[in-house]
């Protein structure tokens, strides 16, 4: 076969295009098809070895994304090539797009799906509370279930079909399950907000209206608390988000307000030496420190001075034992310096 005889073959047209412009395509899809082939048994083996030398895992997870949508990505950058390069019949054409289109949706939904696991994994390992995993699971499910609904939708809009009837028929059907599971719906949005929001978390003691305890658990509908007398609180995580809470776990210090009441014949001189007093004991104690101490007011029945201090600590424990010790030591100063408590008295005068 000489040069003119391959020429005037190369030159024969089918379906709009000659078989040169085939022999072409065929050849840039190759010449793709090795560079991908390049890329991931070299370059991709560094970039591996690489990763695992850093710190952050990061760049593990894009070399992994890279590695398991390899081909797919391959099979993308063809089917455009070929809409671009080749002409094709209108029929030929749209079902060359409409592959393109599925393999691109295809691959943002492996994508986005990918990055969605990867941070749930993430939240997971904080987590020691199987509850607590078991609810971020099952958003990680509801947002990959989204992704998979929006994606189905973009690609039957992509195919020439009119989705508004579709959309209003899943909205009719999502407000009658909508009224049906109301009230779970709303615990499950509570759940999400209190995960976002974060206004308490597992350990934290709470105070809710006249319920308290110690957070055990957060889950999908209720959080779950254990009281001081040890009983478990079952509360909605609707009722949480709309009631104000009282999150003692937040708590770096106590304050304390002390009110102490010595008798009318307390003597002047010892008076005056009462607020410096309360200052030394309760600068002695240890996680106290002194904010202030007067003598306030004159009673019905004593003469009030008012203490305040602090308890360097969200223990509650420590802080009711440190409050103790400072009373013990108060009384001790009384005492040695013939100081003596007031107590609800009543002086009656009889006129004769």
């Amino acid at each position: 076969m000489n040069l003119q005889q391959l020429e005037s073959i190369l030159n024969i047209t089918v379906l709009g295009n000659d078989l040169k412009t085939y022999a072409i395509a065929a050849l840039v899809l190759a010449g793709i098809f090795l560079f991908f082939k390049f890329l991931f048994a070299v370059l991709f083996s560094k970039l591996e070895k690489y990763s695992k030398k850093t710190k952050t895992d990061l760049d593990d997870a894009v070399v992994n994304l890279l590695e398991q949508n390899r081909w797919l990505i391959f099979l993308v950058s063809a089917l455009l090539y070929v809409q671009v390069a080749i002409s094709m019949t209108p029929k030929a054409l749209s079902i060359v797009s409409g592959a393109f289109n599925f393999f691109v949706v295809y691959l943002c939904i492996r994508v986005a799906n990918f990055w969605v696991g990867y941070i749930t994994e993430k939240f997971v390992e904080d987590k020691k509370n199987a509850a607590e995993e078991l609810s971020i699971r099952f958003m990680s499910k509801a947002i990959k279930i989204l992704v998979w609904v929006f994606a189905i939708l973009f690609l039957i809009s992509s195919f020439g079909y009119n989705i508004s009837s579709l959309i209003a028929g899943l909205g009719i059907g999502g407000i009658a399950v909508a009224l049906a599971v109301q009230n779970v719906l709303g615990d499950l949005i509570s759940c999400v907000s209190i995960y976002l929001d974060k206004p308490f978390r597992v350990g934290d003691f709470l105070v809710v209206g006249d319920q308290s305890g110690t957070v055990k658990s957060i889950g999908i509908k209720t959080t779950r608390l254990e009281s001081l007398q040890g009983e478990e609180i079952v509360m909605s995580n609707k009722k949480l988000t709309e009631t104000d809470i009282n999150n003692y776990g937040r708590l770096r210090k106590r304050r304390i307000l002390s009110t102490i009441g010595v008798t009318y014949d307390t003597p002047l001189t010892k008076m005056k030496k009462i607020p410096e007093a309360f200052e030394k004991i309760v600068n002695s104690i240890e996680d106290c420190s002194f904010d202030r101490a007067h003598f306030k007011t004159f009673g019905p029945s004593s003469k009030d001075f008012e203490l305040v201090f602090y308890v360097e600590s969200k223990d509650y424990y420590t802080y009711v034992n440190r409050l103790q010790k400072i009373n013990f030591e108060i009384q001790a100063y009384f005492e040695k310096q013939k100081i003596e408590f007031a107590f609800p008295t009543q002086t009656v005068y009889v006129k004769k």
